[in-house]
């Protein structure tokens, strides 16, 4: 019985050591018009399922991804809840930097801060942003059909088509 204990261990761990080894840097594996809207990164990423769609959307809370202090600034930490001291947070032009309007203390003050999502964030061969054990969610409103007849991102570059959300 141990024997089978230790083999059903074995194996959890080797697919958990698979499945992280198929991520990717988020910014690398989705479209440039990724954003940031109240705390959550929406981005549409690279799938690597044969016979599904190219590209999926995803929304990341990032609440369950980073934290904040006044001595560290934004920082990667599981359910570290940054938002409820930063806001007006955005992506800058490199799509992976993220800015935010933090309060320090309490007094009405705010100072701005960014971090590097591209530590923090990955992407599974499902095309979902991940952080520590959080996958996203589907984007509202969001059918994979709405953008399978892109094949790949040099095609949206070099048509300068954008991503369309199914209404």
């Amino acid at each position: 019985m141990a024997k089978l204990s230790l083999l059903g261990i074995f194996l959890c761990a080797l697919m958990a050591m698979l499945a992280s080894a198929n991520e990717e840097i988020w910014s690398t594996s989705c479209y440039e018009g990724a954003a940031v809207v109240e705390h959550k990164l929406t981005a549409y990423c690279k799938t690597a399922i044969p016979m599904g769609p190219p590209w999926v959307c995803s929304q990341m809370n990032l609440n369950l991804c980073y934290a904040f202090s006044a001595d560290r600034g934004i920082y990667g930490q599981e359910d570290g809840y940054y938002g409820d001291v930063c806001s007006a947070c955005r992506l800058q032009l490199d799509g992976h930097t993220m800015e935010c309007y933090c309060r320090i203390g309490e007094g009405p003050g705010v100072e701005k801060y960014t971090v590097d999502t591209d530590f923090d964030i990955t992407v599974n061969a499902n095309g979902k942003l991940r952080c520590f054990q959080h996958t996203a969610a589907n984007c509202p409103d969001y059918e994979d059909a709405a953008f399978s007849n892109v094949t790949n991102d040099s095609h949206i570059r070099d048509t300068g088509m954008s991503l369309p959300l199914a209404s």
